[in-house]
């Protein structure tokens, strides 16, 4: 399931492209809106009815908390260079994030049914499992956000390949196809280099594509190799990570497991979006409309350093964890 929310990814991008290039924008978020309702007729024809069964309480105090220290964390981090990092705003905006995410933390300790089970972070395992789903999601992020903006960038610029929005779709497209390729041989890399080394080494496969096209991007193909190559490692890395926490919880504990795992996910997707903003826009002259190069390879390069952390932590003993 992991594996396939990120390819969708892939498939996305070229699709909402062509839209957008034959119909407009505004068609595209059409088509999206289109597609995410036709989901919607499947869950109610598909998903069997809880009528009958025990109601479940949902945690609104818990989603708002959360939502809005989210929202204050992206908005200062997206809009920290425009507005000034010292400036009173992204300050506030700072504070408030601390604040609320704290308040959130303490509520969900206390709710008798929260909206995340914080208290399952007790087992290594999972602190470790969301730790690198959120880092790696933070990573995707940057990687896609950074190629589909330099592709499109006009040539006369001194980079960039003067890409339309549907070849800038169809970068990533490769990143779907390994991705879901890699996904199926998880079996397979597991016999080969055992449980442990798996998501290590999806991880440096992961910074791989961030490093070669930090150093080679002056060829259209070479943004294909790159999204490639992050399919492989992400692929490999969202595939096993569900069975790592979910071999290390109690069984009644799955569900709320898995929900934390797609929580902490989305929150470095969002976090990946943000923080490449923010970088571009550091790198954007005054009076100008697009980014230097710099930005873009400062981009990568912090993604790079990211997957390399994340493949460190997996390594790291377990007993550290426990002391930690």
């Amino acid at each position: 399931m992991s594996v396939c929310a990120a390819a969708g990814v892939g498939a996305g991008y070229p699709i909402s492209g062509l839209i957008a290039d034959g119909l407009g924008l505004s068609a595209a978020f059409w088509f999206g809106a289109a597609v995410s309702g036709l989901a919607l007729v499947c869950v109610i024809a598909v998903v069997p009815s809880t009528a009958g069964r025990p109601p479940v309480e949902l945690d609104m105090l818990g989603a708002l908390l959360l939502t809005a220290g989210l929202v204050a964390l992206l908005l200062a981090i997206a809009e920290g260079d425009a507005w000034g990092w010292s400036s009173a705003v992204v300050i506030g905006l700072l504070v408030a994030a601390a604040v609320l995410l704290t308040a959130w933390v303490v509520q969900q300790l206390r709710a008798k049914a929260p909206l995340v089970e914080l208290r399952l972070l007790r087992h290594p395992a999972v602190l470790t499992g969301n730790g690198c789903a959120t880092v790696l999601g933070v990573a995707m992020y940057t990687y896609l956000s950074v190629i589909t903006a330099y592709v499109q960038t006009p040539r006369l610029n001194g980079y960039g390949f003067s890409a339309s929005v549907v070849e800038a779709g169809l970068c990533l497209v490769p990143f779907s196809i390994f991705s879901l390729a890699a996904s199926r041989a998880l079996p397979w890399l597991t016999r080969l280099v055992g449980p442990r080394l798996v998501l290590p080494i999806g991880s440096l496969v992961t910074a791989c594509a961030g490093l070669f096209f930090a150093v080679f991007h002056t060829s259209l193909w070479q943004a294909f190799v790159m999204m490639a190559l992050v399919g492989v490692g992400l692929g490999s890395t969202y595939a096993a990570i569900p069975g790592l926490i979910v071999g290390a919880v109690p069984e009644r504990e799955t569900g709320s497991a898995m929900g934390f795992y797609q929580v902490v996910r989305y929150i470095g997707f969002s976090l990946g979006s943000a923080l490449t903003a923010s970088i571009l826009a550091s790198h954007t002259p005054a009076g100008q409309h697009l980014p230097d190069e710099g930005g873009y390879t400062l981009a990568l390069w912090i993604a790079v350093g990211i997957c390399v952390a994340a493949a460190r932590a997996r390594l790291r003993p377990a007993g550290a964890w426990q002391a930690a």
